[in-house]
């Protein structure tokens, strides 16, 4: 089973200098800083955690499928419509 999520990361300039304290990031979530792609860094309630090497994570950009109807959706619209039409 594959679970797929939506996970915001907030780009930074540059990583604080005491990256290791909550205090130097702006906020809890997830963090990366521009020109170094070795970690992912996760700021919450009690410090920061890192994951190294997060190629697998960063590889796969979400992209917006925008708004799209399924071919089946679009058929059974269809029948709707013509249903209703004879109901008339």
């Amino acid at each position: 089973m594959t679970l797929k999520c939506i996970i915001e990361i907030t780009e930074v300039q540059t990583r604080p200098d005491n990256w290791t304290s909550k205090d130097g990031w702006d906020g809890p979530g997830f963090y990366k800083v521009k020109d170094d792609n070795t970690c992912i860094y996760r700021v919450y309630e009690y410090g920061v955690d890192y994951i190294s090497q997060p190629e697998h994570i960063l590889n796969n950009p979400y992209k917006d499928p925008g708004e799209q109807i399924s071919e089946t959706l679009l058929l059974k619209l269809v029948a709707a419509a013509s249903r209703a039409e004879v109901l008339k």
